[in-house]
């Protein structure tokens, strides 16, 4: 990751997180194994679209990776089982979709513990992955992050503003920005992905890259 883009981060957060955000950040993974490419999807599950994300996965014998939050495990666990049973890894996204800006620090760990908790009572596998709400850094979450001892992961390909995006916008951008080793971000609680996903399955194909899950790395 550019230091540079680092050290602005850091500026943008401010002092009292300086030394949370670059534990976090440097130590957190931002890319896998080069010939390989890891398909990430956040704020899952959301009903239809995390269904319909399956659906297509499962058309093309491909494997991801979905980071959970725990609010919307609890509505859909039947969701979040079948991610597993099918081969996909799960990782812990926090327990609401609200900015943990919004949350007091307590509030905020305890919501990761929680959905540690609800995550592993489906699947019966404790997660091992973590990725930051809204990737903000706090000294709430790390401290929660090095106690669970969870792998912080990241992403190289990441769109903005995805829900303004086209279909044809979310997959040029995609295949543009798409190379060995890079680790896609795309958020599966919304159409326009489920839409863009067929597109950009096959033409990461013509890339002749293996596509993995964060565990299996």
């Amino acid at each position: 990751m550019p230091l540079a883009f680092i050290a602005a981060l850091v500026v943008l957060f401010g002092l009292e997180y300086k030394t949370a955000f670059l534990e976090t950040y440097l130590k957190g993974e931002w890319r896998v194994t080069e010939g390989k490419v890891a398909l990430t999807f956040d704020d899952c599950p959301l009903e239809p679209y995390t269904s319909q994300i399956l659906d297509t996965l499962a058309k093309h014998n491909l494997i991801a990776t979905f980071f959970v939050i725990g609010e919307r495990a609890q509505k859909h666990p039947d969701v979040v089982k079948r991610i597993m049973d099918e081969g996909h890894s799960i990782g812990n996204h926090g327990y609401t979709d609200k900015r943990p800006s919004l949350l007091s620090e307590d509030a905020t760990a305890d919501g990761i513990i929680q959905t540690q908790d609800i995550l592993e009572n489906i699947t019966s596998v404790r997660p091992t992955l973590f990725r930051l709400p809204s990737g903000i850094p706090r000294r709430d979450i790390k401290n929660v992050v090095d106690k669970e001892n969870l792998r912080v992961i990241f992403a190289e390909v990441i769109i903005l503003n995805e829900r303004q995006k086209t279909v044809d916008e979310i997959v040029s951008y995609i295949i543009k920005n798409t190379k060995s080793g890079s680790i896609i971000l795309l958020h599966g609680d919304h159409s326009e992905v489920v839409k863009a996903l067929p597109g950009i399955l096959l033409e990461l194909k013509k890339y002749d890259l293996e596509f993995l899950t964060l565990e299996r790395q």
